[in-house]
């Protein structure tokens, strides 16, 4: 690059930063969304995800992607991801019964099984 091309470079970056430096300041009147964990924020979002849930669960679309979703996820018809650790195969089952997941250790033996224990 020429030294006049430099120059020029250098002489637009200066203009450009002194003009964006005299750019009065713009109040943002949403800026106090930005306390993440402020009470009067996390009111406002609660509000608002209020409103859209009764929007969107009052739909009959909404209701029928929840059905098959739940009953995808209630199945008992799922492979097991299955790891072994040491003489032992652990997996993590969830279905209608154990909603928050349940850890589970067999053998190699029982695992085998139409129906391990």
């Amino acid at each position: 690059m020429s030294r006049l091309a430099q120059a020029c470079l250098f002489a637009g970056l200066i203009a450009a930063g002194a003009a964006h430096a005299e750019e009065p300041a713009v109040a943002d009147p949403y800026q106090w969304l930005e306390d993440v964990t402020g009470d009067k924020p996390l009111d406002w979002v609660r509000a608002q995800n209020a409103k859209t849930d009764a929007a969107l669960a009052s739909t009959a679309e909404f209701k029928g992607m929840e059905a098959g979703i739940r009953e995808v996820l209630d199945s008992d018809a799922k492979i097991p991801f299955v790891q072994k650790m040491g003489g032992y195969y652990y997996n993590f089952w969830k279905d209608r019964n154990h909603e928050r997941g349940l850890w589970r250790r067999t053998t190699l033996q029982e695992f085998r099984k139409p129906n391990p224990a």
